[in-house]
């Protein structure tokens, strides 16, 4: 059997291991015992060759260049040996006469020589590994094919591969990013929210939780005893409640309330005004001390204030409206005073002593928020809203209320009321509390002496109560009509300022802002 020529190609480090061996670019053992059986079957082919002596090669007469010799009987041994005996070339026969003219004049091996060679496997003809097509291959020793299926089928990574050379993170790196994770989420709010509107996107009629009752009596109709209550008139009703009005400056009506527990509070009421000279402001004291006004201006329509403070069980409460300008020409309206726990105003309710049927409004859906911050509780966006069932009421105007969310502040230190240092005042003071990533600030006091229109720094806010940018306010000096303004900065420094150079400022403010 003859051999077959093997084709060899490059080794390609683009394909796989197994595409090259395809490919004919790799050794392999079929391939080097197909050449090894080659190199047997003509080393058998070569003796069988030379031992056949029957003219294997079919030559012919002419071919060895006697085509011109007749097939006739020839001289005698004698004569043959001694015409094979002379050496000196009786009939001048030329290389070229006998086809020989290729040949060069030296000497040939013998057969012994022949066979030796032929029998040599130390690579006699010096062949190199590039003319076998093995110029890619190491000089190495070569796995062995149950060797290199054992490492294929080894899955323990056998390569000691690292998380780091395959661009992933260590254990303990992934583990440190899981527990930043987790505190995020641990911090997270986790209280589910409440939320009522009429419209099923809840636009319409929207408030963050069903309302609470009221923790003031007397409120709808201004019954019982209200100081100033003779200074103030009766002048029809607003949204169900009865409104009184004043047309002269000061007196405002209201009741006093005894703070019930330690607690956050929200007061809220309507308020209006006509006329160019009204000026209102809501005043709210404390066991007494008029710590905050807020100023409204003049000829507004209703609108609902409210403000939120944390107090102290068996704290004296005041709060009420009046006109601080001249009030020529002018009227104040006040109705629906409310007190509530918590820190949103909720819609108007009576008193637990006093509430009806009537009084429980019944909202078309109800909408549920989790997970979210308080901050995101007044967005009706962020709710999910269904059919109200929580809030139902009967046939016979009976009132079923279930699964409602009440708001719980918990005791920690955001929730604890702070007093800020300041300085170049004369007895002001300035208060901030933290509650669910809001700052409640309330100031009061002398300020002190000021320039004409420059303001003073006289503190500075920590970090963590700083706001996400520059937060003013306008501040409601007492005793005069000059305007003072404050001014909380993003790198928390205080800054108050007059609209003019005095002596002895009084003044007191209030305001809330998200920190970041």
């Amino acid at each position: 059997m003859s051999y077959e020529k093997q084709t060899w190609n490059q080794y390609d480090e683009l394909k796989t291991e197994e595409e090259n061996i395809k490919n004919g670019a790799v050794v392999t053992d079929n391939r080097m015992n197909h050449m090894e059986s080659g190199i047997g079957d003509n080393d058998n082919n070569l003796a069988s060759h030379l031992a056949d002596t029957n003219n294997p090669h079919k030559v012919t007469a002419a071919q060895v260049g006697l085509g011109n010799v007749d097939n006739v009987k020839q001289a005698a041994k004698t004569d043959f040996d001694s015409h094979v005996n002379n050496k000196n070339n009786p009939h001048t026969v030329t290389a070229v006469q006998i086809g020989l003219d290729k040949v060069i004049n030296v000497k040939q091996a013998s057969k012994v020589e022949f066979d030796s060679h032929t029998s040599n496997n130390s690579n006699p003809h010096k062949v190199t590994a590039a003319q076998v097509g093995l110029d890619k291959v190491d000089n190495v020793k070569q796995a062995a094919k149950t060797d290199f299926d054992s490492h294929i089928n080894n899955k323990a990574n056998p390569h000691s591969v690292t998380a780091s050379q395959v661009g992933s993170y260590s254990k303990a790196e992934t583990d440190t990013k899981f527990s930043s994770v987790q505190s995020k989420i641990d911090n997270l709010d986790s209280n589910v929210y409440t939320a009522y509107a009429n419209s099923i996107d809840g636009s319409q009629d929207f408030t963050p939780g069903y309302p609470n009752l009221n923790l003031l009596d007397g409120t709808k109709d201004f019954s019982g005893t209200w100081n100033n209550s003779t200074l103030w008139t009766d002048d029809g009703t607003y949204n169900g409640l009865k409104v009184r009005k004043r047309t002269a400056a000061q007196r405002g009506t209201y009741k006093t309330w005894t703070v019930p527990n330690d607690g956050i509070y929200t007061f809220s009421c309507y308020v209006k005004s006509s006329g160019p000279n009204a000026k209102v402001h809501g005043a709210f004291q404390v066991n007494g001390i008029r710590e905050v006004d807020r100023t409204f201006g003049d000829d507004f329509d209703w609108k609902r204030d409210s403000l939120t403070r944390t107090l102290k069980a068996g704290d004296s409460i005041v709060y009420s409206y009046e006109m601080a300008g001249s009030a020529v020409d002018s009227t104040i309206w006040v109705a629906g005073y409310k007190i509530e726990p918590g820190l949103t105003a909720t819609p108007y309710m009576p008193s637990s002593s006093e509430v009806t049927t009537a009084d429980y409004p019944q909202y078309k859906y109800v909408g549920r928020m989790a997970g979210l911050n308080v901050s995101d509780k007044n967005d009706p966006k962020n709710y999910m809203w269904q059919t109200n069932t929580d809030v139902v009421r009967d046939d016979s105007g009976k009132v079923t209320v279930k699964t409602l969310q009440v708001e719980t502040i918990k005791s920690n230190s955001d929730t604890v009321l702070l007093n800020l240092s300041l300085t170049g005042v004369a007895s002001a003071t300035f208060s901030y509390i933290r509650i669910n990533g809001i700052v409640y600030i309330t100031a009061a006091g002398n300020w002190g002496n000021f320039p004409d229109n420059k303001q003073r720094i006289v503190g500075n806010i920590p970090a963590g109560f700083r706001p996400p940018a520059d937060w003013g306010t306008g501040m409601n000096p007492q005793g005069g009509s000059r305007l003072l303004s404050a001014v909380i900065k993003a790198n928390g420094d205080l800054g108050v300022t007059s609209d003019a150079a005095q002596n002895n400022v009084y003044g007191q403010f209030s305001m809330s802002y998200p920190v970041i």
